[in-house]
């Protein structure tokens, strides 16, 4: 699997690659690792070219560091507006995954890209979490990105084909589907159909289902913490007008309110 992982190059930016590390060198195949520089955002100060010229020192050592336990990793900078230079680098490479960290509420910057990132991506997005420690910046967990997802199935016309992808991750050994109905009804009828689809699954090792009523973040949660997963996986929701992708609300209040990975798997 061909991974781009995003960092702002901050403390809490370079955790992303950490939470790489912590996958082992088995689950993926090749790892660049980008920083865009995006003058509207960029608070550090200096000229572009003393800009360009640390960044590319930064990214070029941490890819080394990388090399060294085994990985086949590259730096990279580019300059431009940051969602689309992700996306154009990302498509450029053949990116199976995206990888970048949020700090929740914070409103670090950082974190308003991740959700725009994942309104418009065409290919799934790994937001890992993190938070400030007394004066340092940690990952909400030090294990694996995957193993044991967790991941919120809808039950709209994409459903089957979100199971699937998110089957399809990498390091994957435990998938726990869950839909959140809004009846008793419609929850003994979930289960059958997640049954039917889970049976037609060739991956990952083992799969259960299962359903709850309540509100669908709630419920996320609270099972994600009942189960202690590695992250929680759910199919945005993209609403907007003339065209513009917005983030669904669902998704939002899972990057903000979750206390562990978020992966965001598009449809299509």
């Amino acid at each position: 699997m061909n991974v781009l992982v995003v960092s702002d190059l901050s403390d809490a930016g370079l955790l992303s690659i950490e939470g790489v590390r912590a996958c082992g060198r088995g689950t993926f195949d090749d790892l660049t690792i980008l920083h865009v520089i995006d003058l509207d955002l960029y608070t550090a100060g200096g000229s572009v070219p003393a800009i360009r010229e640390w960044a590319s020192a930064e990214t070029d050592r941490l890819a080394s560091e990388m090399r060294a336990v085994g990985y086949r990793a590259q730096g990279r900078v580019e300059q431009g507006p940051v969602v689309e230079t992700i996306h154009h680098v990302a498509e450029e490479i053949g990116a199976d995954l995206i990888v970048m960290t949020n700090a929740g509420k914070s409103g670090r910057v950082l974190g308003r890209t991740a959700e725009r990132l994942a309104a418009t991506a065409d290919r799934p997005v790994l937001v890992d979490r993190v938070a400030r420690v007394g004066e340092q910046w940690c990952r909400l967990g030090d294990r694996s990105l995957f193993d044991t997802v967790l991941a919120g199935v809808d039950f709209g016309p994409h459903a089957i084909e979100f199971m699937e992808r998110v089957g399809r991750l990498p390091g994957l050994t435990h998938l726990i589907a869950l839909h959140v109905a809004s009846d008793e009804e419609e929850r003994m009828t979930s289960i059958a159909a997640l049954g039917a689809a889970a049976a037609d699954m060739e991956s990952p090792e083992t799969i259960e289902v299962s359903s709850l009523t309540g509100d669908p973040v709630e419920m996320l949660l609270t099972r994600a913490d009942d189960l202690d997963v590695n992250a929680i996986a759910i199919a945005p929701s993209h609403h907007g007008a003339v065209g513009r992708a917005v983030l669904g609300s669902m998704a939002r209040r899972m990057l903000e309110e979750a206390n562990r990975a978020v992966v965001l798997v598009p449809r299509g």
